[in-house]
Parts: C-alpha cells; structure tokens; sequence
C-alpha cells in the first residue's frame, strides 16, 4: 500500500508542479473559435454548447500493471477487492469511473492497465485514504488486501490524460474492448495534426458513433505528465467497441460519412504529421456508470423547480439530462421569459457544481439537495452585484 501511496503522491507532485493550466470556465470550442471556418458551428452555438455538457471526463490517470510471475489469478482476486474501494470512491463522487484493461499485445513491458476517470485534478489529492477505506469497508479484509497487492504486481508506469476532444451521446454507453492509438507528433507539426483530428476526424467519428452500434465512441486524449516508463507519444485518438454489437458499416458507408461531414483537404497526409502505434485493449472488470454520485444528482435534479421571489414573481426550472430551461414568471402565472441552456453537473472536493452554458458565458454554481429543496448559492458578489455569497435562491419540486 506504502508503494501506492508514494506513486501517486508523486503524480500528485507532478501535478502541483506542472506548467500546464486552463481557464476553468473555457470550453475547447471557446478556445479555438478565432480559427475556425464559416460553415464549422460556432463556439457558442447551442451544438457546441451541449457537447460541452455532454463531456465524458476531463482527466484520465493510467496506471501500467506489472503481474508478478505465477500470480495472474492473485493478481485478479486483488483488483476484485481493490474495486469495492473503487465502487465507494465513485458512489463519493471522488471518481467517475474506474477499470480494469488487458492488453493485446504482450510486448508493451506490462501486462494489464488500471484507467481511472476524473473531472478535477484535485480528486487525486488524499484519494486513498486508509481511514476512511477501513471505516467503511473493513479493518481486516482492507489490511490484507494492503499487503497482498504488492506481492502480486508492480506499478511500472503511470500517465495522466486530458481529454481534448470526444463524440457524444444520450446517455452511458456500453463498451467492452478499446482500440487505442499512441499518437507521436513529427517535429513542428504538433498543431497541424490536433488542428486535424479536432476540425476533420472528430465529426468523422460522431457520424460513425451515431450509426454503429459496435462502435459507440471516440476520444482525443493529451499526455499531461507520466512516472516510470517514459512514453513517446503524446496524444491518443481513443476508439469505443462493444464486441456484442456487429457493425452496420461498409466501407461504402463511410464513404458516403466522408462526404457528408467533408474529408481533410486532398493534400493532407496524417503518415507524415504523426507516428502512429495501435494497441487493443480488453476490459476485464469496472464499475457501473450508473451508480456513480454524477449520475445519482442527475435523477435528484430531473423535473420542475420553483422558486418564489418576496414580491410573488417566480422563476421554475425544468431540469432534463444535459438540459435546463429557465422560465419567469409575474406573481399573476404569465410567462415574461423562458430559455434553454446545456447542463453539466461535476463534484469536487465534496462539493456539488451546476454548469449553465450560456453563449455569453458559462453560469456555475454550488448547488445541494436536501428535504426536497434544492439550494443554489448566488455567486453575483463576483460580478460586482448586491448578491451576497451567503444568498440561495430556494428551489421546491413541482413535478
């Protein structure tokens, strides 16, 4: 456990030190709207918007599994009970998502990955602690878990990720078997190739993911820092497979996705942009999407909420997955004023966070849900308003 602990205190450490940052509130649309075309949508379209919402994870921590020699199957029961720790950490909101993945290829000096999903950089702060872990799941079944871990693998190897770019859906998608290719830039190309994959491929792969059932996802990943085995690559294009549907795409079809969302200009040729490695990755064990603490708010919140301002006026909230639309009332029912925002919700460092994305900006705030009210605290002292941080507009359920 001591060996853990130490490895990701130095990712941590890593991460405090890091020079890489981002403007909270910015979108990767945002980001790049000085350089896109007319006919791509604009960063503040209500498409880019709610594919902002609809954004999977932010950071992705890897970590690369060396199997002590004989000791496969030990090394399975461990992860089996490491995945109850894992379960409560999701059902805490700590992480979203956490899995187990065994590699095609038995050249790559380890022998399983453990990938773990984030959306804050500061869940990986005091993540394991051995208190808390105890508490909950056992004295005796957690120290034995402690100490038969490192008899059965080594951690040679870890790589945090942040997501760059993805497809979208409705809702938690199945999958059971990654194809993931390790993406090395040539020199000076970096960002011809991003530019690339982001404006071209990216649409590609959402028209794909919206036809095949076998193939229900894609992701632009970016290396952040790494421990142990020095990566050479530095990106990652992600494919999501589930192996219980059969593809409903020729090659003709996709042919035809090309011509729809428009191919990369003639001259382009990704062979001399980037090296490229595949590997196919099998999972093996994870936790369930659905009982994590992201997806329990969302059932919390789903519905119709009034609040009622001192002076009768009300303003109700009708709350759909990755949706709000916002309506205001005069004290006498008739509607002054309604819209319809993308929504996202995150948890960090225990506490709850609602994402408005507007196209003038991003509205968060803290919000919690307790005896059937729901309490959103007015952040309006940070735009230079009357509002104090100590004020909530108060939230009753009406349907």
């Amino acid at each position: 456990m001591k060996k853990i602990l130490t490895t990701i205190a130095a990712v941590v450490f890593l991460l405090g030190c890091s020079a890489f940052s981002q403007k909270q509130n910015q979108t990767p649309s945002q980001a790049q709207a000085g350089t896109q075309s007319q006919t791509e949508p604009k960063a503040n379209s209500f498409e880019m918007r709610l594919k902002e919402a609809k954004k999977p994870f932010n950071f992705l921590l890897v970590g690369k599994m060396k199997v002590t020699k004989g000791m496969e199957s030990e090394y399975l029961e461990v992860e089996k009970g490491w995945m109850d720790i894992h379960n409560m950490l999701v059902s805490q909101g700590k992480k979203i998502r956490w899995s187990l993945w065994k590699p095609e290829d038995n050249s790559l000096g380890y022998d399983y990955i453990t990938v773990s999903v984030f959306d804050s950089r500061s869940s990986l702060d005091d993540l394991y602690n051995q208190e808390d872990i105890k508490k909950a799941l056992g004295n005796d079944k957690i120290n034995k878990l402690f100490k038969k871990t490192p008899e059965t693998r080594t951690i040679v190897g870890q790589e945090l990720w942040a997501l760059d770019d993805w497809t979208v859906s409705d809702g938690p998608i199945e999958f059971d078997s990654l194809m993931c290719s390790f993406m090395t830039p040539a020199k000076g190309k970096e960002s011809e190739y991003v530019g690339l994959e982001k404006k071209y491929y990216s649409k590609f792969w959402q028209e794909v993911s919206n036809s095949d059932p076998s193939h229900p996802g894609w992701h632009l990943g970016r290396l952040l820092l790494s421990s142990g085995q020095k990566p050479e690559y530095s990106y990652y294009t992600l494919h999501l497979n589930n192996s219980k549907k059969r593809s409903t795409l020729n090659e003709e079809a996709r042919k035809r996705i090309w011509e729809k969302v428009g191919p990369p200009p003639k001259d382009v040729n990704m062979n001399k942009l980037r090296k490229m490695k595949n590997v196919k990755y099998k999972m093996v064990m994870a936790t369930d999407l659905t009982t994590s603490a992201v997806s329990q708010e969302w059932q919390k919140l789903q519905g119709a909420w009034k609040h009622t301002y001192p002076n009768g006026n009300y303003r109700v909230k009708r709350i759909s997955p990755y949706k709000e639309t916002l309506e205001f009332y005069s004290k006498d029912g008739k509607l002054q004023n309604s819209g319809t925002s993308p929504m996202k919700i995150e948890i960090k460092n225990g506490l709850k966070f609602f994402y408005s994305i507007h196209p003038n900006g991003t509205w968060r705030s803290i919000y919690h849900i307790k005896d059937g009210k729901w309490y959103e605290q007015l952040r309006g002292i940070f735009g230079e308003t009357n509002a104090k941080p100590n004020d909530f507009l108060i939230y009753e359920k009406i349907d």
